[in-house]
């Protein structure tokens, strides 16, 4: 679990470890290969329902906070000096277990990874990103506010049309409307999903120690790379949309439906995600109950998305799903213009290299049925069973996708964490929320 974690934090910015880093097609295959390997033997121990080593995990968080602020010394040095003496004693209280000093580290964590997020997006204005996402969605955001369509072709000044679908730039919005910085609208993404993972233990008043994915997923929060992602892209919607599906899935399975819906209209990666949740579903309900999850799904994404059809259809289509999957289009100018897809973690240079990258399709199909196979034919029974299947079919259908970016692998670490929940008397809790079990 440990390589798992440390694999993906490197291959999401591994110039920031390896200031010699050469990236080539091959390389970024093996290390594709590697971490679905990693993730296989996660959800083996899983399933296996493995003890994890809790005393550990406790203290990762603040050793990620360490490194953060090692990283972000230049922006920040006092700064950064302050986050590392704060970070010592919320270590120091993982030695108890107690639960007053269980809730001050994990509030404590949460308040000093907003820090590092308040000095990061200081350091990377706006206009100044590095990038075109942040930028895109500022532009989209102050089009909608005056009234006009956000879909539509923006000057980069390159063109780019809004790829987003609405669910991972709408949140943006009030932020931009009441003058503050959008990306705090991805902080709040994340907020949202530690109050989700947290608060039955916190209702409960168990010590958040004792939760291991409680502390995996701080660790997430406070790693390097999930830092300056916030400060260059939204993928703090995907991720947050993911990691609720799942929890709402386990924990409140009436509204999983809507759960799904909710995911499926703020990011494609919902899709893989939920044809494994829906597979395992299948198993434990009957048909009825299944389609009534179904057809809460459908309701959201044709009210999230039929607005946005009706105002103007064809910018909308253009640019939420013509734009990256048409592997003839953007993609292939990309790849032609500098060999893009070659520099990040996942098969898809390799592939585009092989001119065969429309493979990479079939093949993201046929692993992603066959996880939802076994998911409804051999999974065992459990709240958090399914967390495994879901992680592995997020990292299946990402190191396969043909259009990558540093981020994408990131997003298993939340999956990770939700793998660590524990899985005791889950069966009857399943059954008495969703209904009874097929014969």
């Amino acid at each position: 679990m440990v390589a798992l974690v440390l694999g993906v934090e490197i291959a999401a910015q591994p110039h920031h470890y390896f200031s010699r880093w050469r990236p080539g097609v091959y390389l970024n295959a093996k290390l594709a290969a590697s971490l679905l390997v990693a993730v296989a033997l996660v959800m083996s121990a899983s399933l296996l329902r493995v003890s994890w080593p809790i005393v550990v995990l406790r203290h990762l968080p603040c050793a990620a906070l360490l490194i953060s602020a090692w990283q972000l010394r230049a922006l920040a040095p006092h700064g950064a000096t302050w986050v590392a003496i704060v970070a010592l004693p919320l270590a120091g209280l993982g030695l108890t277990a107690n639960l007053r000093a269980s809730r001050i580290w994990f509030v404590g964590v949460l308040i000093l990874g907003a820090v590092m997020r308040l000095w990061l997006f200081q350091s990377h204005p706006l206009t100044n990103t590095g990038g075109d996402m942040v930028p895109l969605l500022a532009m989209a955001s102050e089009r909608l506010l005056s009234g006009q369509a956000p879909y539509a072709v923006y000057s980069m000044p390159w063109q780019l049309p809004l790829t987003y679908l609405p669910g991972s730039f709408l949140p943006c919005v009030p932020f931009l409307a009441v003058g503050l910085d959008l990306r705090w609208s991805f902080v709040a993404a994340h907020l949202i999903a530690a109050f989700v993972l947290v608060w039955p233990s916190w209702r409960q008043r168990a010590v958040l120690f004792d939760q291991p994915e409680i502390a995996l997923w701080l660790l997430y929060f406070v790693a390097p790379a999930t830092a300056r992602f916030d400060a260059l892209s939204n993928s703090a919607f995907a991720w947050t949309a993911l990691l609720v599906m799942v929890v709402t899935f386990v924990r409140w399975p009436k509204a999983s439906g809507w759960a799904v819906g909710a995911a499926c209209v703020t990011t494609p990666l919902a899709l893989p995600v939920a044809a494994v949740l829906l597979a395992y579903q299948a198993r434990l309900v009957s048909g009825r109950l299944l389609a009534a999850q179904l057809a809460k799904a459908s309701l959201v994404v044709a009210l999230a998305l039929a607005p946005w059809l009706m105002w103007d259809h064809q910018s909308f289509w253009f640019g939420v799903f013509t734009w990256f999957n048409d592997l003839q289009g953007f993609a292939a100018q990309k790849w032609e213009a500098g060999r893009t897809w070659a520099r990040f973690v996942g098969f898809s240079g390799l592939f585009w290299s092989l001119d065969c990258a429309h493979w990479l399709r079939v093949l993201q199909a046929l692993g992603v049925a066959g996880l939802s196979g076994l998911a409804w034919t051999w999974a065992p029974r459990g709240p958090y069973v399914v967390a495994p299947f879901a992680m592995a079919a997020l990292a299946w259908f990402l190191m396969w996708n043909p259009v990558v970016w540093p981020y994408l692998p990131h997003g298993i670490l939340p999956m990770l964490a939700l793998c660590l929940g524990k899985n005791e008397n889950g069966s009857s809790k399943v059954k008495q929320h969703i209904g009874a079990p097929n014969p």
